[in-house]
């Protein structure tokens, strides 16, 4: 397995490491929501786990978008069609694999 790391600038990093981060928090409102609210299940409490599984699904759009953003600009899609991208927020790295997702 090859790995081809790409540096990126800090902007890139902070942008793509937010949108991670704001992310991850919504999924975990959300599964702690779903696990103390079960139980008294309503429809005020189902009201309020869609609004915040409406802004979970929005923060996972906003990263996947950013993340294809910053991907688009360093990897040629002809190159590495689907290849699994991670990211290195502290030292503003790209790793890119050749193997296909």
């Amino acid at each position: 397995m090859f790995m081809k790391i790409i540096s990126i600038t800090t902007q890139e990093s902070e942008a793509v490491e937010r949108a991670y981060y704001e992310s991850q928090s919504y999924e975990s409102i959300v599964s702690i929501l779903c696990r103390e609210l079960n139980e008294n299940a309503n429809p005020l409490t189902s009201e309020m786990l869609h609004h915040y599984i409406d802004l979970c699904k929005t923060a996972k759009m906003r990263l996947k978008l950013t993340q294809d953003k910053v991907i688009g600009r360093y990897v040629d899609k002809s190159e590495f069609n689907n290849a699994p991208v991670t990211f290195d927020f502290e030292r503003e790295e790209m790793l890119v694999s050749d193997e296909k997702a």
